[in-house]
């Protein structure tokens, strides 16, 4: 409840100093443009010009350095909202079985210390409850502003380092070009909100089973995390060797409440590995899972149908029988019989005639009948 409060405050305080640098900018970009309209200039009028334009450049860095804090105050508030979340997702899957433990423990003891135990438990769960449930009621009063009522998600976290990453972005293209130790810093600033932009990206894809995804997004995040801690310690041998201070410029002042640690780094660091790891073991009991479900659709099958697939499904008892290498007696198959030849091309042919090849009969007369027939 104190952080919520207090962060509460700060984004306030953000609110007003970064209207107050609005105002600043617009009354110092009115004279500049006052003073370029003036024909003859002296150089009194140069010297004003510089001033101020010196005077919007550093107006700018700051009011872009006081917006990435403001930023990275609501990540805060977020984070602290999802580890909360977190919690109670676990103290629920812990009820259930601390209730089972309780009520194990009421039976064995006595019927009146079990009622008072359990008026007290009671009591002291409801005033716990009152008092947590009051406690959240204020921190959302006062953060009602800045963080919406519902749950927070990954997806809210990403959308917050987009803004971070445009803001450092700018203090890069405004820095002093000269300056290679704060231009380290910059980068090695850059490159950790990039991995925990990837990171909260890889949560937002777990969120949606998408776990091939976040698995390569959190192998993106690990590679940004190497990257910024090498420019982390060529900006600190940078600086030792130069005996330079950090924040001396407008956008080194800007930049170095937001900087990272190397401390910050290394827990991001073992942030990304134990959800990498999570991930794969989740991935694992997935394909298991798929795997079972399509054993129980499929009839399963022999060690001879997958010679070429690895698995150790196949090896379970179905039914109480043991796993099979060959299917004994094989299953009978349904084969094609020999097919009915009908010849029918002989009854389109048209033979020639050989009649006149034939050997033509001789008629015989005979009688008186035959006379007159010749």
């Amino acid at each position: 409840s104190a952080s919520s409060s207090s962060s509460a405050v700060q984004l306030r305080l953000f609110d007003r100093l970064l209207m107050a640098y609005a105002d600043a900018q617009q009354q110092a970009q009115s004279a500049l443009a006052t003073l370029e309209k003036e024909q003859q200039r002296s150089t009194k009028s140069e010297a004003r010009l510089a001033h101020l334009r010196t005077l919007l450049l550093y107006l700018n860095v700051m009011r872009i350095g006081h917006t990435l804090r403001r930023n990275l105050c609501l990540v805060g508030v977020h984070e602290a909202r999802l580890q909360q979340q977190q919690l109670k997702r676990r103290q629920q899957q812990l009820d259930p079985l601390h209730e089972s433990v309780l009520s194990s423990v009421e039976d064995s003891s006595s019927s009146s210390s079990s009622l008072s135990s359990a008026s007290a438990s009671s009591s002291s769960s409801s005033s716990s409850s009152s008092s947590s449930s009051t406690v959240d009621v204020d921190a959302s009063s006062d953060l009602s502003a800045y963080v919406p009522r519902r749950d927070s998600r990954a997806s809210d976290l990403v959308r917050l380092y987009d803004s971070v990453l445009l803001n450092q972005s700018r203090l890069i293209e405004l820095r002093q070009q000269d300056n290679v130790e704060e231009g380290l810093a910059l980068a090695a600033s850059l490159a950790a909100y990039k991995a925990q932009r990837a990171f909260y990206m890889a949560l937002a894809y777990a969120e949606q089973s998408k776990l091939d995804e976040a698995l390569a997004l959190l192998q993106r995040a690990e590679e940004r995390i190497s990257e910024a801690t090498r420019q982390l310690n060529a900006c600190a041998s940078g600086a030792s060797a130069s005996g330079a201070t950090a924040g001396t410029t407008a956008s080194g002042v800007a930049s170095a409440a937001a900087a990272v640690s190397a401390g910050e780094l290394d827990s991001l660091r073992s942030r990304v590995r134990a959800r990498r790891v999570l991930l794969l073991a989740e991935r694992e009991l997935c394909c298991l899972e798929r795997e079972r479900e399509l054993l129980g659709a499929h009839p399963p099958r022999t060690m001879l149908d997958r010679v070429d697939e690895f698995g150790t499904a196949f090896l379970e008892k179905r039914d109480g029988h043991p796993p099979t290498i060959v299917e004994f007696p094989p299953a009978y198959e349904m084969i094609s019989s020999n097919p009915f030849l009908f010849d029918l091309a002989l009854s389109s042919l048209d033979y020639p005639s050989l009649e006149q090849h034939l050997e033509q009969p001789k008629k015989k007369s005979g009688g008186f009948w035959g006379f007159w027939r010749s």
